[in-house]
C-alpha cells in the first residue's frame, strides 16, 4: 500500500520527523504542496470550480484541500485507490498490514476509511451497523501523554459504519468514493455544514469538516481503535 503523504515545501523538519516515526512503516510518496503564503489566484480557482467566488477561507486552508483535492482527483482519473496522510500523522507500527486487514475485511463497494479522527472532537458511527448511532468522545489530553508509544502498538482494529468525523488528516478513499467527495465538497464555501444525525452544525466548514458534506452518501468507515493519531505537538498546522 503506497502512502501518499501531503508535505509544504519549505517544511523540512516537518517531513524529517515524518519519517523518523513513519517511513519504516508504510512505502511513501511525499506530495508536495505550498503554505498558501505566497499569492493564490482566487479567481482562477473560482473559474475552476475549487473555490466559490464567495469563500473566504485563509491561503493556507485552501492549500491544504488543494493537495487532498488533486489526490481525489488522481483517485478518479487512474481508477485507483489512494491513501492520502498529513505529515502530522503518527501511525502505529503494524499501521500496513493491519489497514490491509481491515479493507480486505469490507464488503465490494466501499468508498473510504478513516484510519483516524481528531481526539478534539466527537466521532459518529453506527454500533450495530444499520441499527443504532454512537457518539464517541476520546480524551485527547490523554492521547497527548501517551503517543509517543502509539507506534508500536498492534492491536487488531476493525471498522465501524461512520456517520460523521473531523479530522482527515489519515484515510484511504477508492475512486467511486473521490468522486463523491469531489461532487460534493466543491466548491469550497464558508457555509454552515449540517450534520445527519446529533443536530450538529459546524459553523466554521475550514474545521476540517468539509468532507461531511459527502459522507452521508458514502459507504464510509472508520477504524476502531485507529490506526494514526494526530501529533499536535508538532504545533500549529502550515495548513
Amino acid at each position: 500500500m503506497q502512502v501518499h503523504v501531503i508535505n509544504v515545501d519549505r517544511d523540512a523538519d516537518r517531513w524529517e520527523r515524518f519519517m523518523r516515526l513513519n517511513g519504516d512503516v508504510i512505502d511513501v510518496v511525499r506530495v508536495p504542496t505550498s503554505d498558501g503564503v505566497r499569492a493564490v489566484d482566487r479567481a482562477d480557482l473560482v473559474e475552476s470550480g475549487i473555490i466559490a467566488e464567495t469563500c473566504r477561507r485563509s491561503n493556507r486552508a485552501i492549500s491544504r484541500w488543494g493537495a487532498h483535492i488533486a489526490l481525489w482527483s488522481r483517485a478518479v482519473g487512474s481508477g485507483e485507490t489512494v491513501t492520502i496522510v498529513d505529515d502530522d500523522a503518527v501511525l502505529a507500527g503494524n499501521f500496513r498490514s493491519a489497514a490491509q486487514q481491515v479493507i480486505d475485511g469490507l464488503a465490494s463497494g466501499w468508498d473510504i476509511v478513516m484510519w483516524g479522527w481528531s481526539f478534539d472532537e466527537a466521532l459518529w458511527t453506527e454500533i450495530p451497523d444499520g441499527v443504532s448511532v454512537c457518539r464517541i468522545e476520546a480524551n485527547n489530553e490523554e492521547m497527548r501523554k501517551h503517543i509517543d508509544g502509539f507506534p508500536s502498538s498492534c492491536g487488531s482494529p476493525t471498522a465501524l459504519r461512520l456517520r460523521h468525523c473531523f479530522g482527515s488528516f489519515a484515510y484511504t478513499v477508492t475512486p467511486a468514493g473521490a468522486q463523491v467527495l469531489l461532487d460534493a465538497c466543491l466548491p469550497l464555501t464558508d457555509e454552515p455544514i449540517t450534520f445527519s444525525c446529533g443536530g450538529v452544525v459546524v459553523d466554521d466548514p475550514a474545521r476540517d469538516a468539509d468532507v461531511n458534506k459527502a459522507l452521508p452518501a458514502m459507504d464510509a468507515h472508520v477504524c476502531v481503535p485507529p490506526l494514526a493519531l494526530k501529533d499536535h505537538r508538532m504545533g500549529l498546522s502550515p495548513f
